[in-house]
């Protein structure tokens, strides 16, 4: 509950300041970059396997504010039968507070019938910090407060709220290559056992100026995952990253 107000206080705020700030003269710079990701198996014949992931990512900056969109699915099929089906959807605004900090505010969508969920919603509030920046390294770090309301496959609601701590490192190859390793816990502040971790590995590598291969590794981790689940689930994926 006190997530939930916290969030309704700052979307308001976020409302109010807008009017306000749209009777200033518009000087700030403002930017947006797409990024888009597909990947494709199909096999035929004495097999018949199909798996497709995608994904697309705005993000958009003006001066101290950003939004970000994103969705992604992966679908597979394996002899007619669907195997596996993840959907995700984030919304997330940023405030920087200055050349190190910031506050960020999201919402956050997945659906995983496979892990015993139909729908899961998170909303969230917090703050960010550049920890270390250099040329070719980064280390990011977040914390905050979240609210989840999750519904399972088997019709039973579950609503908590959880602490949130993220974290992120990037090495930087070339202007266009880079390595990213993200890590997100999410504990309930009710019941210790129920924790879920994230992490994603990825590589990107350039096949022009704006065509990429990329390879993620996805760890799903659930401490107290629904009955008759498994507690993580992993994803490997690759493709053709596109980013302008």
């Amino acid at each position: 509950m006190i997530c939930r107000r916290t969030l309704h206080w700052v979307v308001a705020l976020c409302l109010t300041a807008a009017p306000l700030a749209a009777q200033q003269p518009d000087t700030t710079k403002h930017a947006v970059k797409f990024t888009g990701d597909i990947g494709l198996v199909n096999a035929s014949g004495n097999s018949s396997v199909t798996t497709f992931n995608a994904g697309e990512r705005v993000d958009w900056t003006a001066g101290v504010w950003g939004l970000t969109h994103s969705f992604s699915v992966v679908y597979g099929k394996n002899n007619g039968e669907t195997n596996a089906s993840l959907w995700q959807g984030l919304l997330r605004g940023d405030r920087a507070l200055g050349p190190r900090f910031s506050l960020y505010a999201l919402v956050a969508f997945d659906r995983n019938t496979f892990a015993g969920f139909d729908r899961r919603f998170e909303e969230g509030v917090g703050v960010g910090m550049k920890v270390f920046q250099a040329p070719r390294d980064s280390i990011n770090a977040e914390a905050g407060l979240s609210y989840t309301q999750q519904h399972s496959i088997t019709g039973i609601e579950d609503d908590f709220a959880a602490a949130r701590l993220a974290g992120s490192y990037t090495h930087v190859f070339t202007k266009t290559a880079f390595f990213r390793q993200g890590l997100e816990a999410l504990p309930d502040l009710q019941q210790g056992r129920n924790l879920r971790i994230n992490s994603e590995s990825a590589l990107v590598a350039p096949l022009s100026t704006n065509i990429a291969l990329k390879v993620s590794y996805v760890i799903r981790f659930d401490n107290l995952p629904e009955p008759g689940f498994k507690k993580t689930d992993r994803l490997l994926t690759s493709g053709v990253q596109v980013t302008f």
